[in-house]
This record gives structure tokens, C-alpha cells and sequence, in this order.
């Protein structure tokens, strides 16, 4: 859950414009250059993310609600690959989405202000800000990491079919 000092009309555009210019260029994710799209639009926004070597693609949903104060967003990320430690994937996928100046970030339409108020992570998780921006050399050994972890789990469900006798 992260809290918001601005309206939900200023802080669902700025996470839309920055969908939009993943796509089109006019902005860049920092957490190694995915693109997101967008799969629906309402105050609850479904989105996804593919990696920058279209390798992995997360889904998350976005709520946006009136607080009083402000505008409050409530969100999740899943991987849709097996992954036990995401190096804080899914919590970068979001946050790269509300961050602001401050934060190291290049807001599109303008600066949110967020204050995050509550992580919560699944097991082997972790919801670390500067995970979000990788050097270049951690990028690639994330990167490495993880191509192993994905085909070891490829390897073992080969495996497990092949017990089952199915393909």
C-alpha cells in the first residue's frame, strides 16, 4: 500500500503516462528497461511488464482510492514464471510506476510526492528501492541469475512431464 499526496485524476495519469512512454519511448523504466502495457482501465488498473529482453512478463493490478488526504494506491505484482527470489522485481515493477525525484526517478507529468506506508513481500521476495536501479554490471549478473533459475525450473518441469508420461 502506498500513499499518495495528490488527487487520483494527477497520480492514475502520471502511472498511465509512463506505461505510455514505455512503450513509446518518451520514458524509460530504470529497473532495466521494461515496457509496460496496460490491460485495463478503470480506478483499477491491470497492468503488465515484459523485460527489456522480452524474456519475462509480470502482471499487477493498481487500485486508486480517495484517502481523505489524498490519493492512495494499493497494488501487486506476480511473476508469471516461477520465482522464489525476485531481487525485489515485483516491488520495482511497481514503484517505478509512482516514484519521484527524490526517489531518483523522471516523473512524466509531473512530481507525486509519494510516501510508501506499507510492504508487504511473499516469501523470498524483498522490496528493496535500490534494487530498482541496477548498475550496469548488477543488471547483467541479475539478469545471469536469473536465466539460470528460469532454466533450472524449465529443466525440472521437463522433468516432471516425462515422469507423468505427458508432454
Amino acid at each position: 500500500s502506498l500513499l499518495r499526496f495528490s488527487h487520483i485524476a494527477h497520480s492514475l495519469s502520471q502511472v498511465k503516462a509512463r506505461v505510455a512512454g514505455s512503450q513509446d519511448g518518451t520514458w524509460t523504466d530504470p529497473h532495466n528497461g521494461g515496457t509496460y502495457n496496460e490491460l485495463s482501465d478503470s480506478s483499477y488498473l491491470e497492468l503488465s511488464r515484459t523485460t527489456a529482453n522480452g524474456q519475462y512478463t509480470d502482471k499487477m493490478d493498481l487500485t486508486f482510492t480517495d484517502s481523505g488526504t489524498g490519493c492512495h494506491i494499493a497494488g501487486c505484482s506476480e511473476s508469471q514464471v516461477t520465482s522464489i527470489a525476485d531481487f525485489s522485481t515485483n516491488y520495482c515493477n511497481m514503484r517505478m510506476l509512482y516514484c519521484g525525484e527524490a526517489d531518483g526517478c523522471t516523473p512524466v507529468n509531473g512530481d507525486l510526492g509519494s510516501d510508501e506506508t506499507n510492504k508487504k513481500t511473499s516469501v523470498g521476495a524483498s522490496s528493496t528501492a535500490s534494487d530498482c536501479f541496477p548498475s550496469t554490471t548488477a543488471a547483467h549478473e541479475h539478469n545471469f541469475v536469473e536465466s539460470v533459475f528460469h532454466a533450472a525450473h524449465d529443466e525440472a518441469e521437463v522433468a516432471r512431464r516425462a515422469l507423468r508420461g505427458s508432454n
